[in-house]
């Protein structure tokens, strides 16, 4: 069936001068490298923390086991997925991820991680400004909120099994969406293939078996596209509904896992309390996206002043609220969960951002005092995040030199016969965009958890921080 006659040829947001002109493209792609220079210098200064200690070795227990073998092939991880499956949790494609960058030298993961990060922000801004021309102030707009909004960015962009469970689900969960929403703007944009549906299976799998509340938000917001397909009368593709149903599929091996169970036994708080739950949903919300809430407002009062278009803006908001609608169910799930760590909001903000994006490319401006008030505001957070991007740095490098100097001391007592190693604790992180804030790492405890896993990732009997 043809696209009926209430779709839209949606026009350039972008003032004149700014067309696919190779200056732009240049612009554009240096934008983005600039980007992994910045990601990579902050992912090599960034020491192993917390878990990433435990999954260099085959997942066997909780415990580190003195049969236990470090990771060092496919077959390897395949094992250890299998363990940890039934006895600790379902995020099999993200903690999969994890071990795979394990197996090589940490450069590795530098450098692949900080294109992921780069990857993040195209996605989004694919999923933001369809089928439209080069939009630098977009893209910009994007990079900054992301560095802004993401909540403990050190622990989901930077710590690499943060990384694996929250900026690479859903760098996944974004490439499974993204042939749903560019079909809105172009039916031919992803063909009605049987190629196309078994890959729509594959990554539908994978993407539903990322992490809880994301995944679910992403299956929900599959359902929205699909109905917005049946209201504007759009042929609804086979695909369409393959990728649906293996995105439920994944899900479903993700939340039933034995090893959610199992995990119980090592938790803080075993039961839900569902008054409190919902009073720390709705506070940490309001911190996590109250600037990100104003941005929103903001961006939504200029296109509405700019636009006098009733089916560009009918459209326009009907997308974006699809957008926000599944991040805010993303966020409300969490009211059962007995955990509920800032980071899990990575995914909700980043639908969020998507949705003001969106708005945002739409925008026409053809009033110059306006454009001089949207550019202006883009170099003052520019600014803004100069001074935040050095702040950080400075933080992440203290901390990375004073893990080197354990790592030294380590060795030399090793050298020495010594195994039973005392280590000076690092200085406390300040920057949320340091990893070792909020992960566990050396404690003065030998027998904890953590420190058992270090020592044997080291090699020694027993380790411990002393100040």
């Amino acid at each position: 069936m043809k696209r009926n006659n209430n779709s839209l040829n949606f026009k350039s947001n972008i003032n004149n001068t700014e067309t696919n002109s190779i200056g732009n493209v240049i612009c554009f792609s240096l934008i983005l490298l600039l980007t992994f220079g910045m990601m990579y210098i902050l992912n090599k200064n960034t020491h192993f923390t917390s878990d990433d200690f435990r999954y260099n070795f085959m997942y066997e227990s909780f415990m580190p086991t003195n049969s236990v073998q470090r990771i060092s092939s496919f077959s390897d991880i395949f094992k250890s997925m299998y363990n940890h499956y039934f006895m600790w949790g379902g995020r099999i494609t993200a903690h999969t991820l994890v071990q795979f960058f394990l197996m090589f030298d940490k450069q590795f993961f530098n450098i692949i991680n900080s294109i992921a990060f780069v990857g993040l922000a195209v996605l989004i801004y694919l999923h933001s400004n369809v089928s439209r021309k080069i939009n630098i102030q977009l893209l910009i707009g994007i990079i900054l909120s992301l560095w802004f909004f993401i909540p403990q960015f050190g622990l989901t962009v930077l710590w690499v099994s943060g990384a694996g469970n929250y900026l690479w689900c859903t760098v996944i969960i974004l490439l499974f969406l993204l042939p749903y929403r560019k079909y809105l703007e172009n039916e031919n944009s992803f063909n009605d293939s049987t190629f196309n549906f078994i890959l729509m299976i594959f990554i539908g799998i994978l993407a539903g078996w990322t992490n809880e509340n994301t995944g679910g938000a992403m299956i929900l917001l599959t359902m929205l596209f699909i109905a917005y397909y049946k209201l504007k009368n759009l042929k609804i593709p086979n695909w369409a509904f393959s990728g649906f149903i293996s995105s439920c599929i994944g899900f479903g091996f993700l939340a039933l896992a034995p090893g959610n169970n199992a995990r119980k036994e090592y938790l803080v708080n075993k039961t839900v309390n569902i008054v409190k739950n919902i009073g720390n949903v709705f506070g940490t919300s309001f911190t996590l996206m109250f600037g990100l809430t104003i941005l929103l407002l903001v961006i939504l009062a200029f296109f509405l002043i700019t636009s006098s278009n009733t089916q560009l803006i009918s459209k326009s908001l009907t997308i974006s609220f699809m957008y926000i609608f599944s991040a805010l169910a993303g966020i409300i799930v969490l009211i059962v969960s007995p955990q509920i760590p800032a980071r899990t909001w990575f995914g909700p903000i980043v639908f969020i951002i998507i949705a003001i994006g969106n708005i945002y490319s739409n925008i026409s401006i053809n009033s110059k005092s306006l454009n001089i008030i949207l550019v202006a505001c883009l170099i003052g957070f520019t600014i803004k995040f100069a001074d935040s991007y050095s702040i950080a740095y400075k933080d992440i490098v203290k901390t990375y030199n004073s893990i080197n100097t354990q790592i030294s001391t380590i060795n030399t007592e090793k050298e020495n016969g010594k195994l039973d190693i005392e280590i000076k604790n690092i200085p406390k992180s300040q920057s949320e965009y340091n990893a070792f804030r909020g992960s566990r790492y050396v404690s003065d405890d030998k027998e904890s958890w953590i420190n058992k896993w270090i020592a044997k990732y080291y090699g020694v009997n027993s380790i411990v921080g002393v100040d």
